[in-house]
């Protein structure tokens, strides 16, 4: 558990009975799919790490 974060998170939190497993073939491919309330400029951009989130 963190409290008291000094940044926001970039996405919105679900509670756990709203999520289900997929298989990786269904994965969505736009990062704004993958995220609950994506908010891209507080998200790392780890591009060039080779990581795609």
């Amino acid at each position: 558990m963190i409290r008291n974060p000094e940044l926001p998170f970039p996405c919105s939190p679900k509670n756990w009975k709203e999520i289900e497993i997929i298989s990786l073939n269904d994965k969505p491919k736009n990062l704004e799919d993958r995220y609950f309330d994506l908010q891209k400029g507080l998200f790392r951009d780890l591009k060039y790490l080779g990581i795609d989130g």
